[in-house]
Order: structure tokens, then C-alpha cells, then sequence
């Protein structure tokens, strides 16, 4: 499955600019600090960018903030996508 460009770029972007919460969990994820999990950062879930992903673990952490826009319908539609995943 070939990825949308744009979302590829949106990713990119976020990676290189995060919030200060999105900065400070990643060095704690970076160092391990997790049961030595390994995450990845504004991972693609098309149709979707999620803040941090474990795909071992089938585990996504999404850091609620004011960046995250039209949030209560992004965030409505999210909990059936996820749950036919089996992700947490």
C-alpha cells in the first residue's frame, strides 16, 4: 500500500517541530524507559499520524494538546478504527 505523499510530508514535518509534552516523552521512550520497548514518532496509521507507536507491542500514544485539530471529531472517529486493529 503506498502511503499519500502529503501525509508522508505532515509526518515528517511534526517529527521535526514537536510540542514540549511530544519532546519530553520521547527522550523518556528514547532511553528505554518503557520495558525496553521500541517506539517510533508521528507514525503513519493511514489514515492517520500518531504520536508515538509501539508495533511490537501494538500499542499507539497519543499526547492530547492544542495542536490537534477539530479534536472532538478526529478524536470521535478514532476509538472504531483502532479497536478493529486490536490497538490499544
Amino acid at each position: 500500500m503506498r502511503l499519500d505523499p502529503t501525509l508522508k510530508q505532515r509526518a515528517k514535518d511534526m517529527r521535526a517541530n514537536p510540542t514540549p509534552a511530544e519532546q519530553k516523552l520521547w527522550l523518556a521512550l528514547r532511553a528505554n524507559r518503557f520495558e525496553n520497548r521500541q517506539f517510533t514518532r508521528q507514525t503513519i496509521i493511514a489514515p492517520y499520524i500518531v504520536d508515538f507507536a509501539s508495533k511490537a507491542a501494538r500499542l499507539i500514544i497519543e499526547v492530547d494538546g492544542d495542536t490537534h485539530y477539530a479534536k472532538d471529531r478526529y478524536d470521535a472517529r478514532q476509538p472504531s478504527f483502532w479497536n478493529r486493529w486490536a490497538i490499544v
